[in-house]
């Protein structure tokens, strides 16, 4: 029935026949199994299209819900890769997603060619081509004797696709999880890093852990004014 509507309607505002396969779509929401470059494609072998200005409005509206679905669809299969991880589930769906590119991937296997100026949010998830999930953030730290702030960037990432548990730092510069030449993440780091991303969203001041060698190696804890940007 719709499809008869549609064809008669756009027959009287435009004499020129409509290919039957274009109302069909349409009437029968089958649109949805294209992708944008299938609706490119109709588009361009059938020259009746060009003119009809109404059935263009109607295919640019289907494809921006095809479209919407594709991110979504890709949004939830990046979630799922965080899935049995450190990282809480209601955290990670806050985060928007980074479509990883293969420059991402250094010639040690690292994700370390993310750059500070390839995030469009301050703080992204993704999964690069190994199957690895990974989350990077670009942020300023304060530095109070040169009174200003100091851009930082991190990527942390799931070591190897296999592995949940092993966790790596890289393309680090800045106080976020600073390390003493290791770049493998403990339990104490995995806590560490959700405090400080919980406290970078929040606008509160970063743990950053520090090292002394007095009498023996310890462990000390100070806060750093950080921001987002």
């Amino acid at each position: 029935m719709l499809t008869n509507i549609l064809s008669n309607i756009y027959y009287y505002i435009y004499p020129k026949k409509i290919p039957a396969i274009i109302p069909y779509l349409i009437g029968k929401n089958l649109e949805t199994y294209l992708n944008v470059s299938d609706l490119h494609k109709i588009k361009l072998c059938n020259k009746e299209l060009n003119d009809n200005i109404y059935l263009q409005k109607e295919l640019n509206v289907k494809k921006s819900i095809l479209s919407n679905y594709l991110q979504e669809w890709k949004k939830n299969d990046v979630y799922l890769y965080f899935k049995d991880t450190f990282f809480p589930e209601k955290l990670i769906k806050l985060l928007p997603v980074l479509p990883c590119k293969h420059n991402y991937v250094g010639c040690t296997d690292y994700i370390d060619g993310i750059r500070a100026k390839d995030l469009t949010h301050p703080i992204m998830i993704g999964v690069d081509h190994f199957r690895r999930p990974f989350i990077t953030i670009r942020y300023d730290s304060h530095k109070p004797n040169l009174k200003r702030f100091e851009r930082g960037h991190i990527t942390v990432f799931q070591r190897y696709s296999d592995c949940k548990k092993k966790w790596v730092k890289c393309n680090s510069r800045g106080p976020l999880m600073l390390h003493d030449g290791d770049s493998t993440f403990t339990n104490d780091d995995k806590a560490l890093i959700i405090n400080n991303i919980i406290r970078l969203l929040c606008e509160k001041k970063i743990i950053v852990n520090y090292y002394e060698y007095i009498h023996n190696r310890q462990i000390k804890q100070t806060a750093v004014d950080c921001q987002l940007y």
